[in-house]
């Protein structure tokens, strides 16, 4: 089964470089039949040279860069991700956040087996993340698979040919994979959680903003949740998508 993984970046050297020659490492060097699109969601120097200098490097072992002008953020990205690659040619697309390190050649298999044993899969990501939802649309460890986080989130990818990839309208980060995760459960799909070989930072990619896209950054992550549980406010008061 074939992949393409799709990162989004923006600035933060000290975490780009060990994610993406993890990445190259462990599956273009590995496996040889995927794909990674990076989206440069305008990242100034010495980021945006490393970018150039990959794909010049890896383009011939399925490497892609897509370079934008502004951040058009996580979720965003991801969508542009999406609709670059050539998702016929692919079972699974997979979401990678830029501090994300990537452990072992054979990091996609837990993920790629658990879509094998259950054909109503539709989302899948590591254990070691949030999983269930708050009232307040935020999440937590433990308790109830509700969501998959999307700083490693695979997904089929007829699933989303059918049903879409994240919502626009969840602007620049935040809630966009809970509201994914939410409205794939509600058309009647499964999601999974299962030991992946990675190691996530967590934070790295927001911490390094400042000045307007803090603001901004703030500013989103209150009208998402807000979105989320205007979306979503019947479920999370009682956990069933019954006239939802």
């Amino acid at each position: 089964m074939r992949c393409a993984i799709g990162v989004v970046v923006h600035n933060g050297l000290e975490f780009v470089r060990p994610c993406l020659e993890s990445v190259i490492r462990h599956t273009l060097l590995a496996r040889r039949d995927d794909e990674i699109i990076v989206v440069d969601n305008g990242s100034t120097e010495p980021v945006r040279s490393y970018l150039l200098n990959l794909r010049d490097r890896h383009t011939q072992q399925g490497f892609r860069l897509v370079s934008c002008e502004e951040n058009l953020g996580y979720g965003a990205g991801q969508n542009l991700a999406w609709a670059t690659t050539q998702v016929q040619l692919w079972d699974f697309f997979v979401a990678l956040n830029s501090d994300v390190k990537v452990l072992s050649d054979d990091w996609l298999e837990p993920m790629i087996e658990a879509f094998r044993q259950d054909d109503n899969l539709a989302l899948c990501g590591p254990d070691s993340g949030y999983r269930s939802l708050w009232d307040s649309g935020r999440g937590y460890a433990g308790g109830e698979a509700e969501y998959v986080e999307g700083w490693c989130l695979a997904a089929r990818t007829s699933v989303l040919r059918q049903w879409g990839f994240f919502d626009s309208l969840f602007e620049f980060c935040y809630c966009e994979d809970a509201d994914l995760s939410l409205r794939l459960r509600s058309k009647g799909y499964n999601i999974a959680h299962v030991p992946v070989p990675v190691k996530h930072i967590g934070g790295a990619t927001t911490c390094q903003l400042t000045g307007s896209e803090r603001q901004r950054l703030v500013e989103a992550y209150y009208r998402n949740h807000e979105l989320l549980r205007a979306r979503w406010g019947k479920y999370l008061k009682t956990r069933t998508f019954d006239e939802q």
